[in-house]
């Protein structure tokens, strides 16, 4: 389970949604 967990996490596309995530808490806080 976390195995799985931690490679999903190290994959690209989880790094990507990491991002995203990031930049859109950012500008919500920017925002307020």
């Amino acid at each position: 389970m976390l195995r799985k967990l931690i490679i999903d996490l190290s994959s690209e596309q989880a790094a990507n949604r990491r991002k995203i995530l990031i930049l859109a808490i950012l500008t919500f806080v920017a925002l307020c």
